[in-house]
């Protein structure tokens, strides 16, 4: 009997956990979500991809985004460096607030801290 009532915990103890992982992996990221991350750029990563062309098709040098000029499409595409993302997605995908740091640019030999904040939906 003891062993029965113990499984019985055990099983209402992993449905509690697997309810808790569907509801973050499936519930969570369709609302309001915070991304933090900072590793060596991927080019191919579709997020940072979607949020740095936003950010160069919309500064055209003037600085709107606080985004520096020297940061060009093709230094992105050809350049390894490291970078810091913070955005947040709002529930239909698109990124409303954004943050973008960008350090060690190798093709200009210089720290490059690059930020911009958009209070526009990123399509």
């Amino acid at each position: 009997r003891r062993s029965l009532s113990c499984q019985r915990v055990l099983s209402i103890s992993l449905n509690a956990i697997l309810f808790q992982a569907v509801l973050v992996l499936c519930v969570l990221p369709r609302s309001s979500l915070s991304r933090d991350i900072f590793q060596p750029v991927n080019i191919n990563n579709a997020d940072l991809k979607r949020v740095v062309q936003f950010a160069l098709d919309h500064d055209a040098g003037a600085g709107k985004y606080g985004l520096s000029s020297i940061v060009s499409a093709s230094v992105l595409a050809k350049s390894s460096f490291r970078y810091k993302v913070t955005a947040n997605l709002v529930s239909n995908g698109a990124i409303s607030l954004c943050t973008i740091s960008i350090f060690d640019v190798p093709s200009i030999n210089r720290t490059l801290v690059t930020s911009f904040n958009c209070s526009l939906p990123i399509p």
